[in-house]
């Protein structure tokens, strides 16, 4: 089984229109869906990186550059040759998002500084600059929270109720 399910990826990645939401760079997108991928499709065996670009329909190019990332991280296991290709190193609720992301993104949260004078009066803007603190600090415990297998979940909720007879 394999996917490609628009919709689930930009529930996913935060791509729905008019949505506030974190940006992941294409490095952290691409990780995430080639570890995605290998959770989805694991026999045991090995997957090719031509496989995998295939059906992600993602730059095999590109995911050289990601896999060696997540390969000297190791959260990936590698083989070459004939056979060779690539498997998860760990089962997969045994990655965190925050985890990976952490391996492509500068930050996982933009920090947020606040007001410059922290001498200034009490205002609603220092409430403001404390409500976006808090929702930072949110996002990165979430992201510390969701694992793979998470993901694999969505994505097979996804295609089960997408199933029809």
């Amino acid at each position: 089984m394999y996917f490609r399910r628009e919709g689930f990826y930009r529930f996913l990645l935060g791509k729905v229109e008019g949505d506030i939401g974190m940006k992941v760079s294409s490095k952290g997108k691409y990780a995430i869906r080639f570890l995605l991928d290998l959770a989805v499709n694991d026999t045991g065996e090995y997957i090719s990186l031509k496989l995998i670009s295939s059906r992600q329909e993602l730059s095999e190019k590109y995911l050289e550059q990601t896999s060696s990332l997540l390969s000297k991280a190791g959260l990936v296991k590698s083989t070459r040759g004939s056979n060779g290709g690539y498997k998860l190193a760990k089962k997969p609720e045994n990655y965190t998002i925050g985890t990976i992301l952490r391996l492509t993104e500068r930050t996982l949260v933009e920090e947020y500084e606040g007001r410059e004078n922290k001498n200034m009066d009490y205002t609603n803007e220092t409430v403001v600059d404390q409500m976006l603190q808090l929702i930072s600090e949110k996002v990165v415990l979430l992201l510390e929270e969701l694992t793979l297998q998470d993901l694999v979940d969505m994505y097979q909720k996804t295609v089960f109720d997408d199933y029809v007879i």
